[in-house]
């Protein structure tokens, strides 16, 4: 049977947590899938914890120099030759059953280029923080996506073609590339989420200073823009733009005190 899902990943300095992520990816009942690892110049041991699986199904890519996830993604869509990629993100975990029900899913719908799924945020302790509720269905996704992203990227389930059809990631997005990708999606073809939580975040509350907030916030907003003005999502929306804005502006704001 041939390989037809590729779980792309990709790592910066998670030595404490590509493990159990790789462990959750092995541990599914789905078994035709490959898994792309790329280390994106780490500099703790996360190249270590990589290379201690021995599973014939990963394959492992080190660089040296880390020049963010973005471009690594666009190194690696290219080359991959599966059906499907599915995303996951390096401090998520994967339901057992993940890969079989979407899977099974784009197999009954074929018009469906992508679908994702509600998360489960864990603090590091285990402690469950929150449970999204995403809109489910095509129409109410892309109603509410330009308002915010409805779509988590480490549970995106597309079709290989789809790159093809609306280009790969945004250079420009270095935090929220995958918000810009989903809206670009969603504005030419339907799109899915599951109702069921088919992967759980670790949250890392460390890892996001105010300085990646402001930037995470600029990057949503522009998004959005480009939402309105060249993806053809209609103007009205514009009113969702102004929560970004406002934040921007009291983050500038704050800067002066």
């Amino acid at each position: 049977m041939n390989t037809n899902i590729t779980i792309l990943i990709s790592v910066r300095n998670e030595d404490g947590y590509i493990g159990p992520t790789i462990q959750s990816i092995l541990n599914q009942t789905y078994k035709n899938f490959e898994v792309w690892v790329i280390d994106d110049g780490s500099t703790d041991k996360t190249w270590k914890v990589i290379k201690s699986f021995k599973d014939k199904r990963i394959k492992s890519f080190h660089f040296e120099k880390n020049t963010g996830m973005t471009p690594r993604l666009n190194w690696a869509i290219p080359q991959i030759k599966t059906e499907f990629v599915a995303r996951m993100d390096s401090h998520n975990l994967a339901d057992k059953n993940r890969l079989k029900k979407q899977h099974d899913f784009m197999l009954k719908n074929p018009k469906i280029m992508a679908v994702g799924s509600n998360f489960i945020r864990i603090d590091e302790s285990g402690k469950k923080m929150m449970e999204t509720n995403y809109p489910l269905d095509y129409k109410n996704i892309k109603k509410k996506l330009i308002e915010k992203n409805v779509f988590k990227h480490g549970s995106m389930f597309i079709r290989r073609e789809v790159y093809d059809k609306v280009g790969l990631y945004d250079p420009y997005f270095k935090l929220t590339q995958d918000y810009d990708f989903i809206l670009r999606i969603a504005a030419k073809f339907p799109v899915a989420n599951f109702s069921e939580s088919l992967v759980t975040e670790i949250y890392r509350s460390q890892n996001m200073t105010q300085k990646h907030r402001v930037r995470s916030a600029w990057e949503a907003l522009c998004s959005q823009w480009n939402a309105l003005i060249k993806y053809g999502y209609p103007y009205w929306q514009a009113i969702y733009l102004v929560r970004g804005i406002g934040f921007l502006i009291k983050s500038q704001i704050l800067q002066l005190f």
